[in-house]
């Protein structure tokens, strides 16, 4: 019977991490908007993310780099990008190629109403 318990929480450790360890590697933004109307549409920028077993992430936009620490919740389907000043967070969706984000940025404890809630799609690089 303990075997059988041993194992049951082994497999629910494994799926738990299994998103922690999908999101890893190279991503690229293939598709950004707002429920506010602002769109980048593809071909308008270069936007990609790397994201780190350690929990940090280095994203690339147009010639600017920007580093931080992510935080990611398998059980609720949430994550956080955390840059210090900027923190943006809200839910996820994950398979092995696609990401997709359905976030809103706050600047210190205040959310930045300017774009509403932001939703993007990535998808991952080789």
């Amino acid at each position: 019977m303990n075997i059988y318990i041993i194992a049951i929480i082994s497999l629910l450790l494994l799926l738990c991490n299994s998103d922690k360890n999908s999101i890893v590697g190279n991503w690229q933004i293939i598709s950004l908007q707002s429920d506010r109307g602002n769109e980048l549409k593809e071909g308008d920028y270069s936007y990609t993310y790397a994201f780190r077993k350690d929990g940090t992430y280095e994203s690339h936009f147009q010639g600017d780099t920007t580093q931080g620490q992510w935080v990611l919740d398998s059980k609720n389907k949430t994550i956080v990008f955390d840059e210090g000043f900027k923190v943006i967070k809200g839910f996820y969706k994950l398979n092995s190629k696609m990401l997709s984000l359905e976030v809103k940025k706050y600047i210190g404890k205040r959310e930045d109403a300017s774009f509403g809630t932001i939703f993007i799609k990535l998808e991952k690089l080789q």
